[in-house]
């Protein structure tokens, strides 16, 4: 719960500000003082690192994706330094190729910005790409880039407003490496 104003907010009223910069989110929520706040917030997260897990099988998922020909990549709303901070610890990054992170680029999602500039660095077109997401910024990052989106419903919880997926993915295994030569590009919150 956050205290805004004497007003409580549900964590499901939250869900709108996942997928974006903290920043961001602070802005959207009506915070006044950002930096201080986002500050306060990134080591607050930190103090409960040793409770998130990564989804079921998510592991196991990316070690077979990894095996693969695939090239995995994540383009993240989260900051440089928020990706050594709660994703490294996973073990997971050696699994991908490069991490488009939002001190990367100057626009984040769901701007197409980041998930052009991977496809720049890659040399390849967005019909070779899936991008996978949890949220409605991944899937309007995706489709303003003219990425084929595949909703991870794990994340997502709901396939509401996610109409214009391509695929819709229950849980990690529904994953499938077809065809060999195409490249992956995953949401930042993979283990969250």
């Amino acid at each position: 719960m956050l205290w805004r104003s004497y007003k409580t907010i549900i964590s499901e009223e939250l869900r709108f500000v996942l997928g974006i910069p903290g920043e961001d989110a602070l802005r959207k929520l009506g915070v006044d003082n950002i930096e201080q706040v986002h500050s306060k917030w990134s080591a607050a997260v930190l103090d409960f690192a040793d409770e998130v897990s990564l989804f079921a099988e998510l592991d196991s998922v990316i070690h077979h994706l990894s095996a693969a020909t695939l090239k995995l990549d994540i383009v993240t709303s989260k900051t440089r330094q928020e990706v050594m901070d709660e994703f490294d610890p996973f073990g997971l990054s050696k699994h991908f190729q490069c991490i488009i992170s939002a001190s990367d680029t100057e626009k984040h999602k769901p701007h197409p910005k980041p998930l052009l500039k991977r496809l720049q660095l890659l040399q390849i077109q967005p019909n070779e790409v899936v991008y996978i997401g949890d949220s409605i910024y991944d899937l309007q990052c995706a489709k303003q880039a003219g990425v084929c989106f595949a909703l991870a419903l794990w994340g997502a919880k709901s396939a509401e407003g996610f109409e214009e997926a391509e695929h819709i993915l229950r849980q990690p295994e529904d994953v499938n490496v077809t065809p060999p030569d195409t490249y992956a590009a995953a949401s930042s919150r993979i283990p969250m």
